[in-house]
């Protein structure tokens, strides 16, 4: 057990920096296309990079254990236990850092766009549980039926590409109304975003857990 915690735990916060990659190349771009630029906006603005990066690494790095990690995993002679419930903490630390991280650069810079973003905390962390759970699906349709992975993947990125180019736009020129109305956005999805989450979640554990008692063994 101490072995699998240690490797998701180190697979977590390189996952987490493969993010603050994403975070910090959008956050220059965002610098260097703008002069006399507002720090407090600026550093307000850098959370919804965050999570931007966090849904869609989620996505992409979620599907690409179940490939390739999990029956890795299995081969080296891991319990299927030990990595259903390894990958589960690995979910709940990036989710989990993510929307503390978020929180945190809010509330150290006071302004109607932290505001508004502290409100919406809620539910951004249900939409990282939807996005987190969305990933593990992908995967596990993936090893089932590679197709079907395939054309979830190719459907995740070109909604990744649309989300970028919003929320690059609503950041371009740093102004407050602009910013403003995305975090407004995510304070004012609608309440059965909660259920959404807990229902891919539930869905997401027991494809999950069923794929894994029928994994096959590699060497």
């Amino acid at each position: 057990m101490k072995r699998n915690l240690k490797f998701w735990t180190r697979h977590t916060w390189e996952s987490i920096g493969v993010d603050m990659i994403f975070v910090a190349v959008f956050s220059g771009i965002l610098v260097l296309n703008n002069s006399g630029i507002d720090w407090n906006m600026f550093i307000s603005t850098v959370p919804l990079f965050l999570i931007v990066a966090g849904i869609f690494g989620m996505v992409i790095i979620n599907s690409s254990t179940q490939m390739l990690y999990s029956p890795l995993l299995i081969s080296m002679g891991e319990t299927r236990r030990n990595v259903f419930f390894g990958s589960c903490y690995f979910r709940v630390l990036v989710i989990g850092i993510t929307t503390l991280l978020c929180g945190l650069v809010w509330l150290i810079t006071p302004s109607e766009v932290s505001a508004a973003g502290l409100g919406s905390l809620g539910n951004i962390f249900f939409v990282l549980v939807s996005a987190s759970s969305v990933g593990n699906l992908i995967g596990t349709l993936y090893v089932k039926w590679k197709w079907v992975g395939v054309a979830l993947l190719a459907l995740v990125g070109g909604v990744g590409g649309g989300v970028g180019g919003f929320l690059a736009s609503a950041g371009a020129g740093m102004e407050r109304f602009n910013v403003l109305k995305v975090t407004t956005f995510l304070q004012e999805m609608p309440w059965w975003i909660a259920l959404v989450a807990f229902v891919l979640f539930g869905t997401d554990l027991f494809f999950h857990w069923m794929l894994l008692r029928k994994q096959e063994v590699k060497f």
